[in-house]
């Protein structure tokens, strides 16, 4: 006489009023939210990587610049000493060229100080101690120059590449999905029982005899009274909605101002830029002569003096002018929210590291 026995028990809830697929339209939600807060926080972080490179770069160039304006500047001063040994100067046009040296040689610290400040920023944006990379970035580069402006598209490309505006929007989602969950609870839950017994018997050599048996049962669980909890809960799901409403509203709101006023900012750079370019030679042009003119004894040193100082200062203005230039190209790229893969192929391009964690 042999025999043995197993059963196994399950158990089913029917998601007869939708609150299981709402719970998982909120888990959904609220990990992509999760997924577009880390982009965005990449994109910026890069943009403020890119920021602080064209930043160093353009202090870079405008020391460059000045360390010429002081070469030009002390040659005219020692043309000044000269006509002034020869008789053909005066002591007030000496004092002059050398206070213009010395004026020029007090700007060197603070364009030193704003390399020293963009290399540290830089380091410890990328993940690393303040100077680690002071070597490699001392190198003087040429300021990084972005072949166009990103394209801005519909607003409907917008709202699909701003990673802040689709994690409002998937807030928004999960807010809204919270409510249908609040409001399957109001109503009864259906769970099926079963179990399934899986038997066999025999005599000495007979034959075995296998039997099954099952038994389903079905519980319906509703909740007669709870004191109004479960209505509060909705009623907090439908203002926790509409908050997440508001605060998508005005996302959207402020990316379309980010890429309307970073837009005005890229044009204004390109106009202020070529303006300069042609300030840039006509000082040129007035500083060659004035030279020429005062060598000849045909002007005084007052309009070699104001000459040069008006060209120093449009070549200072058109370098800060490059560079805000590449500031407003990298706010609007960063404004339209191109991908994070588009703006590490533009940072590798530059010979910029980044850290991706």
């Amino acid at each position: 006489d042999i025999g043995f026995g197993a059963g196994i028990d399950l158990s089913w809830t029917a998601d007869i009023w939708g609150g299981q697929a709402r719970e998982e339209e909120v888990a959904e939600a609220d990990y992509l939210q999760q997924v577009y807060l880390r982009e965005d926080v990449y994109r910026t972080m890069i943009a403020d990587i890119i920021t602080n490179y064209i930043e160093l770069r353009g202090a870079q160039k405008r020391l460059g610049l000045l360390q010429d304006s002081l070469d030009l500047q002390r040659q005219t001063s020692n043309i000044v000493q000269v006509r002034l040994q020869t008789g053909l100067g005066s002591e007030l046009d000496l004092s002059r060229a050398r206070a213009e040296v010395a004026d020029l040689e007090a700007t060197v610290p603070t364009l030193q100080t704003s390399i020293d400040r963009s290399i540290n920023a830089i380091s410890i944006l990328v993940g690393a101690q303040p100077g680690r990379h002071r070597d490699a970035l001392l190198d003087t580069s040429p300021l990084p120059e972005f072949q166009s402006s990103p394209p801005i598209g519909v607003p409907a490309d917008l709202l699909r590449r701003r990673p802040d505006v689709r994690a409002a929007e998937l807030s928004l989602i999960s807010a809204t999905s919270q409510i249908g969950v609040e409001t399957a609870t109001l109503y009864p839950e259906l769970t099926i029982n079963g179990s399934l017994a899986l038997g066999a018997t025999g005599y000495g050599t007979g034959p075995i005899i296998r039997t099954a048996m099952a038994a389903i049962g079905a519980v319906i669980d509703a909740t007669l009274y709870d004191g109004g909890e479960r209505r509060a809960n909705i009623t907090v799901a439908e203002e926790e909605a509409e908050q997440a409403f508001l605060i998508y509203r005005q996302t959207l709101l402020n990316a379309i101002e980010e890429v309307e006023s970073a837009i005005y900012g890229y044009v204004g750079a390109v106009q202020q830029r070529d303006s300069l370019i042609a300030s840039v030679q006509y000082h040129r042009d007035a500083f060659d002569q004035s030279r020429v003119r005062f060598v000849q004894g045909l002007s005084d040193f007052l309009d070699v003096l104001d000459s040069q100082r008006s060209l120093t200062g449009s070549l200072q203005a058109l370098a800060d002018a490059e560079t805000d230039l590449e500031l407003e190209t990298i706010n609007l790229y960063s404004a339209a929210g191109l991908s994070v893969e588009d703006v590490e192929r533009y940072a590798a391009q530059e010979g910029v590291t980044l850290i991706n964690g």
